[in-house]
């Protein structure tokens, strides 16, 4: 499992697990991301670095954008409907490198045979999913 303190931590170790399916979690929440790794690839953009990645998902519709910032991943998360009409769904998430886990996706998750009182037991996030429901529009 990788720990992070910086980008070039993150950049090498999705170099290095390229072509593989990976896990980002992010303890104390719920979020979950498990796709393939395109690796990270640096690109000179009007002389910045930029950092741009992929996770591969076999979920028809939807993507997983990762950009490498100094002190953050940005993850950019698009779903689209298959359905005639239906809209698509854009969810942006910056997660400090400190925060970050990354993991082989075929390891087995910390406490994830562990249940609730037993050793090893995940912890439940400091909020309710439900509150994720309650969103504030500024129309």
């Amino acid at each position: 499992m990788g720990q992070f303190s910086d980008r070039q931590g993150v950049a090498a170790w999705m170099n290095e697990h390229k072509g593989q399916r990976v896990r980002l979690t992010c303890p104390g929440t719920t979020l979950r991301l498990v796709g393939r790794s395109d690796g990270i690839e640096q690109v000179d953009a009007c002389s910045t670095d930029v950092y741009l990645g992929e996770l591969r998902t076999h979920l028809p519709g939807v993507q997983i954008a990762l950009t490498l910032h100094d002190e953050v991943l940005a993850v950019h998360l698009l779903a689209k409907g298959d359905a005639p009409g239906a809209g698509q769904v854009s969810l942006p998430l910056s997660l400090p490198y400190g925060q970050l886990r990354l993991e082989r996706a075929d390891a087995p998750e910390a406490g994830a045979a562990s249940g609730p009182g037993r050793p090893g037991a995940k912890e439940e996030p400091d909020f309710s999913p439900y509150e994720l429901l309650h969103f504030t529009r500024s129309d």
